[in-house]
């Protein structure tokens, strides 16, 4: 019998990702809008992630205007981490009408509830429906 894992991780709309944008992109795409240098630019990110580090490892949340927060945290064995919770702004950016430009894979299941994908696997997989 399969689980409710399986009609979510099968029906639910999700982002299809393109390549990967590494710094070399970011660099290049900044200095185009603002006419800094690439180098510049690229020792500005370097600065910016010492700086981020330096603060974490001081238990020193980052809040990046117009980016959103960084905040040091531990897990139960004992491994630091950082967490990202993105600006409201940045989000409220994504979602506005229109204004994302990738792939969204099922995108006839926005909106639908769980019951709904489970429904569609039982119909789509008599052999394994989800109890």
């Amino acid at each position: 019998m399969a689980k409710n894992l399986s009609a979510l991780g099968a029906y639910r709309p999700r982002v299809l990702l393109r390549e990967r944008v590494v710094d070399e992109d970011i660099a290049r795409y900044v200095a185009g809008r603002t006419g800094f240098g690439q180098g510049l630019v690229r020792h500005s990110l370097e600065e910016i992630e010492k700086a981020m580090l330096f603060f974490a490892l001081h238990g020193m949340p980052v809040y990046l205007s117009g980016l959103g927060a960084f905040t040091p945290g531990i897990s139960l064995d004992g491994r630091f981490k950082l967490t990202y919770r993105p600006a409201r702004r940045m989000v409220e950016q994504l979602n506005l009408p229109r204004a994302f430009r990738g792939t969204v894979s099922n995108p006839e299941n926005i909106g639908a509830s769980l019951d709904e994908l489970i429904a569609r696997w039982n119909a789509e997989h008599p052999e394994d429906p989800i109890g």
